[in-house]
């Protein structure tokens, strides 16, 4: 599950939010994607996310926040995935940006 949270000043109708939803659409994955519309009240929409969360179990979700570097400099993290069939699951990323690079090991 891909939970897409936008910020206070944004909607899940932002540019970011619909191109997520546009993605997983095309690889007709849209069950996968939820983006709530988050209140105002950081204390409410705190409590809204850790509602809708809590109807996924621990290893659907997983929290991947916002990363930046400089020009040149190399941004690393890792990716993994879980199949509740117990099948090995393949993972990709796409479209990426210009002189990035994704290596499934």
């Amino acid at each position: 599950m891909i939970m897409y949270l936008h910020g206070f000043r944004s909607s899940p109708k932002s540019n970011k939010a619909q191109q997520i939803c546009a993605r997983l659409t095309e690889r007709g994955r849209l069950n996968e994607y939820l983006c709530p519309h988050l209140p105002a009240s950081p204390s409410a929409a705190a409590q809204m996310i850790e509602g809708k969360a809590s109807l996924y179990e621990p290893e659907e979700l997983a929290l991947i926040g916002s990363q930046a570097v400089l020009e040149g400099a190399t941004l690393n993290f890792n990716v993994t995935a879980v199949d509740p069939d117990s099948t090995i699951p393949s993972v990709t990323a796409t479209p990426l940006p210009s002189g990035a690079t994704f290596v499934d090991n």
